[in-house]
């Protein structure tokens, strides 16, 4: 879920993987491994996330069909 939502998120914006990983000063595998849930983001990485992405922490965790009008 939270993976899905930094995916969708990130595309909104129309952000590369690595590019969101520069805002947030992250590898590039990072923002990867987060979208694909192999690791999720510690409470300090998901606020520098979330203010990145112009979003709320509500928003990062909600179910994706709440913000997502896509089949991403």
């Amino acid at each position: 879920m939270v993976g899905v939502n930094i995916r969708c998120f990130r595309k909104k914006l129309n952000l590369s993987q690595q590019e969101l990983g520069q805002m947030i000063s992250k590898p590039q595998t990072t923002i990867s491994d987060w979208e694909n849930e192999k690791t999720l983001p510690d409470v300090d990485e998901a606020v520098k996330l979330v203010a990145a992405l112009g979003i709320t922490i509500t928003e990062l965790l909600n179910e994706p069909e709440k913000y997502s009008n896509s089949n991403e």
